[in-house]
């Protein structure tokens, strides 16, 4: 059974793989989702994204805490990662000027169980944040990490990558896409 309906589309862009957004596949969606499995199967972000509509989505940190998650299910840290980083004066076009220097938050939840030991055996969301707790623009940005720990067979996991954009939420992939991409670009800068 396809759990996807028009109103509930995956969107969808891997870096190196896609020229541009797409919408994922019945088949594509089925993979992440795996439908008809046994309760703690699955991506569970996906299956979330697949049986939201898309103006049902919540997409600022605050709704999908409250609204989404159930109570207990997650803890949340703050982390300052961008203070040590200086601000290049001297040559304004840096990237790292960019950095953002305010506190984000990291949120580790286990949506199937509100025992948070359970976050490498169970699924698990890693959640991403800007301070912004009720921002929807660019510069407060979500990201989510979905961790399926039986992906690939009995206790062979693998964590799939989703973020907020402009467009709604957004798939970017799994563990094997980001170290091809790590690799293809290791290599590439070599030649």
């Amino acid at each position: 059974m396809n759990i996807m309906t028009q109103s509930s589309p995956i969107l969808s862009f891997i870096e190196g793989i896609d020229d541009k957004p797409r919408y994922l596949t019945s088949a594509e969606v089925d993979q992440l989702t795996q439908p008809g499995a046994p309760s703690g199967r699955g991506d569970w972000f996906a299956q979330w994204l697949a049986a939201t509509p898309v103006d049902k989505r919540q997409l600022t940190l605050r709704s999908f805490l409250t609204e989404v998650l159930p109570d207990g299910s997650y803890t949340p840290f703050g982390v300052a990662d961008g203070l040590p980083i200086v601000y290049d004066h001297a040559n304004p076009s840096n990237p790292l000027n960019s950095v953002s220097r305010h506190m984000r938050f990291i949120i580790v939840a286990v949506p199937d169980s509100p025992d948070l030991s359970n976050a490498i055996t169970t699924r698990t969301l890693c959640i991403v944040a800007s301070h912004n707790l009720d921002g929807q623009d660019q510069r407060s940005f979500l990201q989510c990490a979905s961790w399926d720990p039986h992906a690939l067979g009995p206790r062979l996991g693998l964590m799939r990558f989703y973020q907020r954009n402009t467009d709604g939420w957004m798939y970017f992939g799994d563990s094997f896409n980001a170290v091809s991409f790590d690799l293809y670009t290791m290599i590439a800068e070599d030649f």
